[in-house]
């Protein structure tokens, strides 16, 4: 889950309680904040206590909302825009999904493992796929997403409340 971090204290913390969901207590920090606030975010691979990190900064914060407004983008912004209201608890994931996969393509193009046009293209292409399969059925979209999440994390629970891991 993401955690903002304001300061040095909570990242101290941050560490301390990701420590208590290690198997045996210990795992290396190999990363830290570069600057404060930001939001971070670890996963544990349990084989090994290998610990994944992502930090997203204001900066990638302030560059995704500005991307936001690209021509290329708005018919998805007004898309965004008209949709009904959601509740506070689907907001929430709402939110946290937009910052997971914000950081998740910013680590792939920053690592160099995905080169930034291309994945551009590819996401406008699942763009465009996940917008088809709401208009013809929903059920083919809910089960989409439940796979594509519990292929990245197969220990977790599926967000979309079925209980699926």
């Amino acid at each position: 889950m993401w955690k903002l971090l304001l300061a040095q204290s909570d990242w101290e913390s941050y560490k301390k309680e990701t420590e208590a969901q290690a198997a045996g207590g210990t795992v290396q920090f190999r990363k830290t904040p570069k600057e404060y606030p930001c939001l971070a975010d670890a996963y544990i691979v349990k084989a090994d206590n290998t610990l994944l990190m992502c930090f997203v900064y204001a900066g990638d914060a302030v560059a995704l909302i500005q991307a936001r407004s690209l021509p290329e983008n708005m018919a998805t912004a007004a898309k965004a825009e008209a949709a009904p209201a959601v509740g506070p608890s689907q907001a929430d994931f709402n939110k946290h999904t937009a910052a997971y996969l914000a950081t998740v393509a910013w680590f792939l193009v920053e690592t160099g493992i995905a080169k930034e046009r291309a994945f551009e293209d590819k996401l406008n292409s699942f763009l465009s796929r996940v917008d088809q399969w709401s208009a013809e059925d929903q059920e083919k979209a809910s089960a989409t997403v439940r796979n594509a999440f519990n292929r990245l994390h197969p220990t977790r629970t599926s967000p979309a409340g079925d209980g699926a891991s």
